[in-house]
């Protein structure tokens, strides 16, 4: 089985993020991800981007998930975080790159950029804190 992730959304793609609209969709280059209320899930996203906490990147790489790739994000925090929550410290985080094929990997993206993971990629997610995310299964399988 498969399944469809929504991940928390806790900012927005930030002013230093770089675009590359030379092909036919538009992608990101270089990451900036500008949190305003993080929730304290291990794993975000702002579309099209996603990020995960390096805790979580570790168990990825460790559990050895195919269809991942990681990049450095630049992860800053708004002023309305200041004001939500001044003391909060955000983990390190990392750029998730989904890869993969679907049907073939164990993370990928569908045609409309929804995040999909395997059983075992949510074996090893079901570890960390999710609680904001939607997981709903797929009818494909992954």
């Amino acid at each position: 089985m498969s399944y469809v992730l929504e991940p928390e959304v806790a900012g927005g793609l930030g002013e230093r993020t770089v675009w590359d609209r030379t092909g036919p969709v538009p992608r990101v280059t270089a990451l900036h991800y500008e949190v305003d209320q993080w929730l304290g899930d291990d794993l975000l996203e702002s579309h099209p981007c996603f990020l995960a906490t390096e805790a979580l990147a570790r168990a990825v790489d460790e559990a050895g998930l195919t269809g991942v790739a990681w990049g450095a994000a630049e992860v800053t925090t708004s002023d309305v975080a200041a004001d939500l929550a001044p003391h909060q410290r955000l983990p390190p985080l990392r750029w998730l790159q989904p890869v993969g094929e679907a049907g073939r990997d164990d993370v990928a993206l569908d045609g409309t950029g929804r995040l999909l993971c395997s059983d075992a990629a949510m074996d090893v997610l079901r570890g960390f804190h999710l609680e904001n995310c939607l997981v709903e299964p797929q009818d494909a399988a992954l």
